[in-house]
């Protein structure tokens, strides 16, 4: 594998859009394509090369997730426990004060993830998790601000506490859920993200219910007050229905809330939307499945 320590020898990243996490993070997954386009990799080479595109563009490009690669079952631990590491070192601001070593730790997370799905040779496997690992050194010893406590989140009359980044409940899970309103950041100079805010809507529908409209309304007052750099909707919907069914009412989902949003007076420049059907339930069911949880739009804050 050689050449990966060229990923990142530019001081300067090229003029692109967005921020210089995004800047460098393009140019990392450019030479992981190139890497395994040498290889006759093609698969890994599109997948890489879409996310260095998407970076370039200033799209969020989060972390890969475990689910996206077949890996061998005794990797799984320690790849997700990497994979929080890298996440909450992202919530409590290295992205922001340490861009290029926080991009080189997201790709060097990603190679590894790559490279061990292959599980050919441990070289290779070694060597992403070395730079994963040096990488994650310098921005996890980067003086964060105070912790001020946990985050809640406030749905029905439960109080549940969350690590850095998160603001769900994953343990509640009614037939039909409340809306799930995050509170305001307390350090929201160097948070990275925010989120998410969760809308929820009625089967085979993406109309705007009362409910959701008031999580929106919240969404458009705290993006007044806290002006992130991008509001980020992801949308879903349950098992139920076909898969192509489902990616298209999604997106249709998507649509929907970011029209509200855009209505109430946030800038489109602000808003990134995807859609991705049933693959990414919040509550794990069988397909063919109704349930409330799963059809939702989740919307984050990042800056």
């Amino acid at each position: 594998m050689t050449g990966q320590h060229d990923y990142f020898k530019s001081e300067q990243p090229q003029t692109l859009k967005g921020t210089p996490f995004d800047r460098y993070l393009s140019e990392g997954y450019s030479g992981l394509a190139k890497k395994e386009d040498f290889e006759h990799d093609f698969d890994d080479v599109e997948k890489f090369q879409s996310r260095a595109l998407r970076s370039a563009d200033g799209q969020l490009v989060s972390p890969e997730e475990l689910s996206a690669r077949n890996l061998p079952p005794y990797s799984v631990d320690e790849l997700a426990s990497a994979r929080a590491r890298l996440e909450d070192a992202f919530y409590a601001g290295a992205s922001v004060k340490m861009p290029r070593e926080s991009a080189r730790a997201q790709v060097m997370f990603d190679c590894w993830m790559e490279q061990q799905e292959e599980n050919i040779q441990q070289h290779d496997i070694d060597e992403c998790k070395r730079g994963f690992m040096a990488a994650m050194a310098k921005i996890e010893n980067k003086p964060q601000v105070e912790d001020k406590g946990p985050v809640y989140t406030h749905s029905h009359d439960h109080k549940h506490t969350h690590g850095p980044g998160s603001c769900v409940d994953h343990t509640h899970k009614p037939s039909e859920p409340a809306a799930v309103v995050c509170p305001l950041p307390q350090k929201k100079e160097v948070a990275t993200y925010h989120g998410p805010y969760i809308i929820f809507f009625e089967l085979d529908r993406a109309d705007i219910t009362s409910d959701a409209q008031s999580v929106l309304n919240k969404v458009v007052a705290d993006a007044r007050e806290m002006k992130p750099r991008r509001v980020v909707l992801t949308a879903h919907t349950d098992t139920s229905g076909s898969r192509s069914h489902n990616e298209a009412l999604s997106q249709r989902r998507a649509q929907a809330a970011a029209r509200m949003l855009r209505a109430e007076g946030v800038e489109v420049s602000e808003i990134r939307a995807s859609h991705y059907g049933e693959s990414k339930p919040r509550v794990s069911t069988k397909d063919g499945v109704r349930h409330a949880g799963n059809r939702r739009v989740e919307i984050d804050f990042e800056w």
